[in-house]
């Protein structure tokens, strides 16, 4: 009996691997990242955290061709991919849309993926997205002046007062209300509510990353949604709280235009219903209609707002081209037709949505023959997917600064160019008779409609503008070279240097920050320095600040001398998380401040200085870098305890990198004397891991705060190293000197690694979304 359940479980074993061979090998000759020929959990990882666009940006590594799972590859190539999405392609919607959908029980026009089918019930829905203006466009109109009726209730700040919006709420409500107006021809009323009714929105925004996770896996995602056991668990159209209320709000509207005693009105929803649609797929289409129709215009909205917000050549310029026109416009809300000749405001929408593309998915198809794809042959039943940021970004489309938002490559670029960029900016929007939105009209109108009339009549400034990138010379000046490639080994200085000179001595300044070169946080108290052990006492409600700071390729220098005279930084960072690429800071006494709340990144970067040069009592990781001694006194770093009310990893952390003399006519004066830090309270944190230290550093290593009560040192003091090698490290003198620790391996484990120190304002890890994913470990491609 064993025996034979023995041989059928190695049976089914010897099964599966073959199945997994089979399936890699089938694409073997298609680049991509090496566990996506065996697996969908690298791509399913990604998709969870939120980050699926840098994961398949990472993948992509500049070819247009790039395989992404065992059946899936991603086309980056926009001609090749309208060719995909053409008619005459035979390529049909992949089982991955099947999972997309509203009401697990019902399918929509998103969800069908026989072509023919899709043909039918679309020409059955077009008419109603199709309306002319003369339906439409007063049902904007109305709620547009709802929106403004609401900021002018709840929003504008005065002399007395600051108030600030959340956008991203707002323009959900104002989608909302647009799409239920239209569609059923009344809004639902959130923004007069300015409240999220029954919480739909809310659940919307949380069942999408399970839909799109569960849609990489469509067999058993339809299986379980299907299934009787999660039945108790879906919407439903008596729920009082969620997206059954929605279900119920449309379920009775539906049932009005149907039956002897039916009401017809003039909207979308009658279209479907003289369509001849049976009711329960009229259901499903307003449901889809209106959670996938405004959540995407919503997303559009936010992302044109925020980007003119936060770019003051492109706000000075649509601003002249609205005040322009204000005079000669429609009254109250400027008409559908006089937006559309307004160029700037059209390239404003075009290069928000070309940035920050609404529907973001993989939106796989696939063919049932083998095709020729990028000059590579795919074979048949091969999802072919798309990377919407890669190719919004394709540098040989949009030209070389195709990461940074200008509305002006739409108005100047040559005929050609233009058409080719917008072939493929339109592909956010899908394409042809067959793929493209139905809503796009509508979407549209109210895009430049809402737009016009915000920046009309109001001032919009962003509270906390992040992300925020700074470019020297090149971004990422290691390219497409992986996390290994760089060995800390080469600091050569950055073309572009900012300048300043300035020390805190004899008390000049109230406080360290106003030396510093460069600041982040949001405001000054946030990122004032304090003197003595505790520092300033930042209040427990100051806001956080820019939460995803890089900078690339600069240099930032204050170039005060005589360190004895006091702090002069080169880099302050406190409430606010920061990344530095291939960046150098360079001073003398206190180089480098990281506050409260604040984490820095440093990565291929030149920290030079002399005394406490990282100091402070936030988070700071320094990898693959120099710190280069320009001579010394006290030591590399001064770190001390947080006050935050819960555990954390704060501290500096320096790993595979090189401490070093910053020149050869100072390293024979430094040599043997240069300590690796000191506690600027009892709570100091401080680990060198994987790093070389020259002849500078000092045999015993950390030195206590000399002239304080047990040197500042205690029982939560950890000055720490871990497998650190070089002439400059002796094991002997350090162990001796009873102050330096050596840790284990399990010991350097919880700090191993960006992924484990740094932490939310909250204190929930990981936080790392804002590190470029090029650097991470995780974030490395190895090709087959």
């Amino acid at each position: 009996m064993w025996s034979i359940l023995s041989l059928a479980f190695a049976a089914i074993v010897a099964c599966s691997i073959l199945a997994r061979v089979t399936a890699w090998h089938r694409l073997r000759h298609i680049k991509g990242p090496a566990l996506a020929g065996w697996s969908r959990l690298w791509l399913l990882r990604y998709q969870l955290s939120g980050r699926l666009s840098q994961g398949l940006d990472i993948a992509s590594s500049g070819r247009d061709l790039v395989r992404i799972a065992p059946n899936m590859v991603i086309c980056n190539d926009p001609v090749e991919l309208r060719r995909v999405l053409s008619v005459s392609s035979g390529f049909r919607r992949s089982p991955w849309y099947s999972c997309i959908r509203m009401d697990p029980r019902k399918e929509n026009i998103l969800c069908v993926s026989n072509n023919k089918a899709h043909q039918q019930l679309r020409s059955c829905l077009k008419p109603g997205y199709a309306l002319g203006p003369d339906q439409k466009e007063p049902l904007v109109d109305e709620q547009i002046l709802k929106l403004v009726q609401l900021v002018e209730r709840e929003y504008v700040s005065t002399k007395q007062k600051s108030r600030t919006m959340d956008l991203v709420r707002v323009m959900n409500y104002l989608a909302h209300d647009v799409i239920s107006s239209v569609g059923f021809g009344r809004p639902f009323g959130y923004l007069d509510a300015n409240d999220d009714l029954y919480g739909v929105i809310h659940e919307v925004r949380s069942i999408t990353p399970p839909l799109t996770s569960g849609a990489l896996f469509p067999s058993i995602f339809l299986a379980a949604i299907k299934s009787p056991f999660t039945k108790p668990l879906l919407p439903k159209p008596d729920d009082k709280q969620g997206l059954g209320v929605v279900l119920g709000i449309i379920k009775g509207q539906v049932e009005k235009r149907y039956g002897p005693e039916k009401i017809e009105n003039k909207d979308v929803l009658q279209s479907f219903v003289d369509s001849g649609l049976p009711q329960d797929a009229v259901e499903s289409e307003c449901l889809f209609k209106l959670v996938a129709g405004s959540s995407t215009t919503a997303v559009g909205l936010c992302a044109a707002i925020f980007h003119v917000s936060s770019n003051p050549g492109v706000y000075r310029k649509l601003q002249g081209e609205i005040d322009a026109a204000t005079e000669t416009v429609s009254r109250p809300v400027i008409s559908d037709q006089q937006a559309k000749d307004l160029p700037y405001l059209q390239a404003v929408i075009k290069e928000a949505l070309r940035v920050w593309p609404p529907a973001a998915g993989l939106q796989p198809h696939r063919s049932d023959k083998d095709e020729i794809i990028c000059g590579v042959k795919v074979l048949a039943q091969t999802d072919v997917a798309w990377a919407p940021f890669t190719l919004m970004n394709n540098k040989a489309v949009f030209g070389e600064d195709a990461a940074v938002f200008n509305p002006d490559r739409w108005i100047d670029a040559e005929p050609e160019r233009l058409r080719e960029m917008e072939l493929a900016q339109g592909l956010v929007f899908g394409m042809g008779s067959r793929w493209e939105c139905l809503g796009k009209r509508l979407a549209y109108m109210e895009l430049t409609k809402t737009l016009f009339e915000l920046f009309r009549r109001y001032d919009l400034a962003m509270l906390n503008p992040g992300p925020l990138t700074l470019l020297g010379m090149t971004d990422r000046p290691w390219g497409a070279g992986r996390y290994a490639e760089i060995d800390g080994n080469s600091a050569p200085e950055n073309a572009v240097q900012v300048y300043w000179n300035s020390a805190n001595h004899d008390a000049v300044f109230p406080d360290n920050v106003y030396t510093g070169v460069l600041t982040i946080g949001p405001n000054l108290n946030a990122t004032l320095t304090g003197s003595g052990p505790t520092g300033f006492p930042v209040p427990e409600d100051t806001p956080f600040g820019c939460t995803d700071f890089r900078a690339y390729s600069i240099d930032f220098r204050n170039e005060y001398t005589p360190y004895a005279n006091g702090p002069a930084h080169a880099l302050g960072v406190s409430r606010a998380n920061a990344g530095f690429y291939s960046c150098g800071f360079y001073s003398y006494q206190d180089t480098v401040y990281v506050g409260k709340l604040g984490n820095a990144y440093f990565y291929d970067t030149v920290v030079a200085g002399q005394t406490d040069f990282l100091y402070g009592f936030g988070t700071l990781y320094v990898e693959k870098s120099t710190l280069a001694l320009r001579g010394c006194g006290g030591g590399i770093t001064a770190w001390k305890g947080t006050n935050t009310t819960f555990p954390n990893k704060y501290g500096v952390y320096i790993s595979d990198s090189r401490v070093v003399a910053a020149n050869s006519s100072i390293a024979s004066e430094i040599e043997d004397k240069c300590s690796l830090g000191r506690p600027w309270n009892e709570g100091h944190r401080s680990v060198f891991m994987n790093t070389y230290f020259d002849p500078s550093i000092l045999p015993a290593g950390y030195t206590p705060w000399s002239g304080q009560p047990n040197g500042r040192i205690g029982p939560n003091t950890t000055m720490a190293v871990y497998n650190v090698y070089g002439p400059g490290y002796d094991a002997a003198a350090e162990e001796a000197s009873n102050v330096t620790k050596v840790f284990s391996r399990r010991e350097v484990k919880p700090f191993r690694g960006p992924i484990n120190v740094f932490m939310t304002p909250t204190g929930k890890q990981p936080n790392i979304g804002w590190i470029d994913p090029f650097v991470l470990p995780f974030g490395k491609v190895r090709e087959q």
